[in-house]
Order: structure tokens, then C-alpha cells, then sequence
């Protein structure tokens, strides 16, 4: 019985760390189309129609104009001077801030867009078995941080220190790698591929 309440209360927690990063992107454009709609009510009085398709001009304006933001937002994220800036301000504030790194790299992970999938899932190497991770960073000399999560709430789990040979990247996103954790390990051959899954000594 305790280990079915166990199970049960893992996979909510889980659950709930995976949804909270999709609940801030929502609120947040909540909050922006709420804000484009007051700028986009003045607009829509010199267009010559009030209703598109069924669909209130000033919101389609308000979709419009936060696209536009976007666009423009991005633009501006590719300059040098913003970038390091940025950068900066993230290591100092942002990663200071609980759960901000559990939002960027979920929220990285379901855009298909981005070319950063999120952290990395590799497969990290022991003498006689391997585990699924996600690298956090390389460090110098050769040197990786990877954390390994646990089954079935991949949040709560443990980081590792190894070697960079020990460790190999995967052709799969964050968001596969930890589906597969909540899933017990169901659907971890499809991520590992045709990589083998003996350690060093045994090659």
C-alpha cells in the first residue's frame, strides 16, 4: 500500500513540475493579449471592418501586434551587447530564482523551433550498466555535470560528476528523455538507438 501511495504521489509531483513551466508561458501571453487588446481597441477603429471571419478585429490586432513583439524582441536578442548582457543578468538573477532553470529547459524543449532542445539527454557509462541523463555543463579538464532523474518523477534525482568519455549525447529531446522517466523506462530504446549500453571496460 505505501508503495503505491509513494508511486502515486511521485508521478503527481512530477506532474506538477512538468505543467508548471506550460503554465507560465500561458499566463504570460495571458497577461500580454490582455495588454495588446488595450493598444489594439484605438487601432481597430480606422480599419474599415469591426469583425474578421467571426473574430474581433482588435484581437486579431492584439495576436498581431505581440507576433510583431516577438519578432522585434528577437531581433534585438541577437545583438552582442544584448546578449552578453543578457547573459549576465541570467547568471546573476534569473538562475538565482527557484524552478527558473526547470522553465527554460522545459519550455526550450516543447518549441520546436529552438535550436537548443532543452539540456541534453546522453547516456552516461559505468563499468557495467548505463543510466539516461541530461548534461548541465562541461567543465575543464574534461569533466561533465550531468543530472540523473529519477523514475517515476524525473525532478527528483541526483547529480553526477564523471568523465567526458563516459558520456555519450542522444539523438532525443529533454522532453522524450523525461517522458520516458515518468513511463518507468518505457520507450528507452528508442532513445538510445543502436548505441550500446555496456560500459568502457567491456568494449
Amino acid at each position: 500500500m505505501r508503495g503505491i501511495l509513494r508511486f502515486v504521489k511521485t508521478t503527481v509531483i512530477g506532474g506538477i513540475f512538468f505543467l508548471i513551466p506550460l503554465m507560465v508561458v500561458i499566463a504570460v501571453l495571458a497577461q500580454a493579449f490582455e495588454l495588446m487588446k488595450r493598444v489594439a481597441h484605438p487601432l481597430a477603429r480606422y480599419l474599415p471592418v469591426d469583425y474578421l471571419t467571426g473574430i474581433a478585429i482588435a484581437n486579431v490586432l492584439a495576436i498581431v501586434l505581440i507576433v510583431l513583439l516577438c519578432f522585434l524582441a528577437g531581433l534585438l536578442a541577437k545583438a552582442p551587447f544584448i546578449r552578453r548582457l543578457g547573459s549576465r543578468f541570467e547568471q546573476r538573477v534569473l538562475q538565482t530564482i527557484p524552478l527558473y532553470a526547470v522553465v527554460k529547459s522545459t519550455v526550450a524543449s516543447i518549441l520546436p523551433l529552438q535550436k537548443e532542445q532543452g539540456l541534453q539527454p546522453v547516456l552516461v557509462e559505468f563499468d557495467d550498466c548505463a543510466q539516461l541523463g541530461l548534461e548541465v555543463e562541461r567543465q575543464t579538464p574534461g569533466k561533465v555535470a550531468v543530472y540523473l532523474p529519477g523514475a517515476p518523477n524525473p525532478w527528483s534525482g541526483s547529480v553526477l560528476l564523471t568523465t567526458a568519455e563516459r558520456v555519450t549525447p542522444l539523438p532525443s529531446t529533454m522532453l522524450a528523455t523525461l517522458r520516458t522517466m515518468q513511463q518507468l523506462g518505457k520507450g528507452a530504446n528508442a532513445l538510445i538507438g543502436d548505441l550500446p549500453v555496456e560500459g568502457p571496460a567491456q568494449r
